[in-house]
């Protein structure tokens, strides 16, 4: 799910979980997401500013909730 306030967060399908959830940045600068597609492993999204960013589902997952997400 994405926020207007820059949050995105990705859920567990089978249990509604929370697995990842932080502040989404490119290249350290904050931004809004404002559309995504999901396809086989990887979640594509893109920005308030512009940008197009592929992201693998396994990077999210193993990237713990450090409070942010970097997509570039």
């Amino acid at each position: 799910m994405a926020f207007l306030d820059g949050t995105l967060s990705t859920l567990n399908a089978a249990d509604g979980a929370v697995v990842t959830t932080g502040q989404v940045t490119i290249e350290g600068l904050p931004t809004v997401i404002y559309c995504m597609d999901a396809a086989d492993d990887s979640l594509a999204v893109g920005t308030f500013d512009g940008r197009i960013a592929v992201i693998p589902f396994n990077q999210l997952r193993n990237r713990g909730n450090t409070g942010r997400i970097e997509l570039a």
